[in-house]
């Protein structure tokens, strides 16, 4: 199943998923699981990423510059750097209470941008 477009496996109790040979990712909603980390970095055309109510320790997102949103609220991650991801315009990370920085870059502007404005700091590069 290697050339899957679209890829939902929501509210079951995976701990663990490899999707590192999906490389034809668009979608991939994995919400409502245990897991404590995602590898997406093969996945370089997501452009839709909802990864929320897991456990993950952190989100490394740099090289999915495709991503146009991104939902991963509800996660045990301190820091989300988004600074990469120029296309996003939906960014939702708010019950995230480790969360407390944010990296955009310089300039980059998101539409749709719910966090938790009293834990999480937004910092540019």
């Amino acid at each position: 199943l290697v050339s899957l477009t679209d890829f939902n496996c929501e509210g079951n109790k995976l701990t663990v998923l490899d999707i590192t040979e999906n490389t034809e990712l668009r979608s991939y909603v994995c919400q409502e699981n245990f897991l404590t980390s995602i590898d997406v970095a093969n996945n370089v055309m997501i452009t839709f990423l909802c990864c929320k109510h897991n456990k993950l320790t952190n989100l490394d997102i740099s090289k999915n510059v495709e991503l146009n949103m991104l939902e991963c609220n509800d996660n045990m991650f301190q820091v989300l750097d988004v600074s990469n991801n120029l296309k996003l315009s939906v960014l939702d990370s708010r019950e995230s209470p480790q969360l407390t920085e944010i990296w955009l870059k310089e300039g980059q502007t998101i539409e749709e941008f719910n966090y938790d404005t009293g834990v999480a700091t937004i910092k540019y590069k």
